[in-house]
């Protein structure tokens, strides 16, 4: 895990986003098929984007729509969407909740 976490920070600092960013989490779901991943939310000239650093070094970049505090992944085929809590950022779809991803100070 400390492996992936030193690859994700280098990630993190060569990851460049030209906006306003609201905040970042830590995704260690812990499984050993898929990497953990941190997740970047921000803002730029009024749209919202999700961007998703997986530990393997693969990355994406996703519009949402705000509602309060919750962020909706557009156009996601599994309805996507995230919360920002004082726990963190908690991880849904259509199916409801996931798992909260931890938030980095």
């Amino acid at each position: 895990m400390i492996k992936h976490f030193f690859s994700i920070t280098i990630l993190l600092l060569s990851f460049s986003i030209n906006a306003s960013e609201i905040g970042r989490w830590y995704d260690d779901n812990g499984s050993p098929t898929y990497f953990d991943a941190t997740f970047i939310i921000s803002e730029e000239n009024g749209n919202y984007y999700i961007s998703r650093i997986n530990g393997d070094g693969s990355k994406g970049k996703y519009r949402a729509e705000k509602n309060g505090k919750k962020f909706i992944k557009i156009n996601d085929k599994f309805g996507a969407y995230y919360i920002i809590t004082k726990k963190g950022l908690t991880l849904n779809d259509q199916a409801g909740y996931i798992r909260t991803a931890k938030k980095i100070e």
